[in-house]
């Protein structure tokens, strides 16, 4: 486990923003609204974006970027940050991608070759022109009324959920049928989750399959469901784990000062891509991490009682974390740098605060909500001049 890192300096908060879609009752602002429940909603899935200009609230630093709410898990949508000088976008100045985590599938890319993958009454090759890379998978019929390729994955967590998804695309055998199935990588194999009754079409599409893990190891098939002799196509295979937090942080590869800020949304799995939040701004980092007797709690508004009649009945409401994280022996260069982040957020500015920044494969650890007690410093402990400090954060997450 690594420092903490806070996103606190939103640069996004008052930017001017625009849009390219946004359902009615859904509008854009909502992206710049503190509540996560308010969102924003696009009318299309295959490029969306959103445009933040800077110019009114000064062109400051932003090495990170949070997205929080909406769809970001139900779905599956690739997710681009993009600066510029100008607001043009054919070359960005930053243009990095966004990741979910850890795809847990081995060589979903096929961009060299099929390592990972075995095959059932057909063969597999990579074959040049894939949705983005180089390559794809081609599938072509060997005998039977079903071919696939399959893979055995693991690393699953029992009880957890995790988020399939591939491109597909129709080949020499033209527009045909197609099933993505997902099963027990144990004995027995049972199905556990599938798109079934698809018919694939000449332009990549994606697919995706939500599924509760029920062991530690899944299978997963690409499946040409005809007896047609000829191709079909796949790409771009992933698989994600759903965390329990409902949002990403991302940390862009250098401190950048440009006006215009650009989240690209590509080649979503629904009929809309939804939002909660999208902030933009400057983290602080510690040099030391929190002490190991951190407190974290999970709070339950739902209450439970009993009608009149004698039956119980239970109102279910929002659940949050509460986090207290204490800091020793902390330089008077980070206790600046603390006391400069609460002047800013304050009590009442919503912070992206992210635990763990080497746990890219676990969002759980990113929290969205607001500092509850003022920062208190006691100097513990001077050596020739080396001044330390000790304080504690408090923290609840927003609803």
């Amino acid at each position: 486990m690594t420092t903490p890192r806070m996103l606190y300096r939103d640069q996004f908060l008052n930017a001017s923003l625009a849009a390219n879609s946004e359902a009615v009752d859904f509008p854009k602002e909502n992206l710049q609204n503190e509540l996560r429940t308010k969102t924003t909603r696009t009318t299309g899935v295959a490029s969306e974006n959103y445009v933040f200009d800077l110019t009114t609230v000064g062109v400051n630093i932003v090495n990170s970027i949070a997205i929080v709410g909406g769809n970001l898990f139900s779905e599956m949508f690739d997710i681009t940050i993009q600066g510029n000088a100008t607001d043009s976008w054919g070359s960005p100045s930053v243009d990095e991608i966004v990741t979910r985590g850890t795809n847990l599938v081995d060589n979903g890319s096929f961009n060299i070759d099929t390592t990972g993958w075995s095959a059932t009454n057909c063969t597999l090759a990579p074959i040049g022109g894939g949705r983005y890379s180089t390559n794809s998978l081609r599938l072509t019929r060997a005998s039977g009324s079903t071919q696939w390729a399959e893979q055995v994955l693991s690393g699953f967590k029992i009880g957890r959920q995790y988020l399939f998804s591939v491109f597909t695309k129709s080949g020499t055998s033209g527009d045909e049928a197609f099933s993505f199935r997902v099963e027990n990588g144990d004995s027995p194999r049972a199905l556990i989750g599938a798109v079934d009754g698809v018919t694939i079409v000449t332009g990549w599409v994606r697919h995706k399959v939500i599924v509760t893990a029920q062991s530690t190891s899944i299978r997963i098939r690409l499946r040409k469901n005809t007896a047609t002799a000829g191709t079909m196509l796949f790409d771009d295979c992933e698989c994600y784990e759903v965390p329990e937090s409902d949002m990403l942080i991302h940390y862009l590869a250098a401190d950048y000062q440009f006006r215009f800020w650009r989240v690209l949304l590509v080649e979503s799995t629904g009929s809309y891509i939804e939002l909660g939040r999208v902030m933009g701004g400057l983290y602080f980092q510690p040099a030391k991490s929190f002490d190991v007797n951190y407190q974290r709690a999970l709070n339950d508004l739902s209450t439970s009682s009993m009608s009149i009649g004698g039956q119980g009945y239970h109102d279910v409401k929002d659940q949050f974390t509460t986090l207290q994280l204490d800091f020793s022996n902390m330089t008077t260069t980070d206790r600046d740098s603390m006391l400069t982040m609460y002047t800013q957020a304050r009590s009442d500015r919503n912070i992206a605060l992210n635990v763990d920044t080497t746990a890219a494969d676990k969002p759980d650890l990113s929290y969205y909500g607001k500092f509850t007690k003022a920062f208190n410093f006691t100097n513990t402990l001077k050596t020739s001049g080396d001044e330390r400090h000790s304080m504690s954060i408090e923290f609840k997450e927003s609803i």
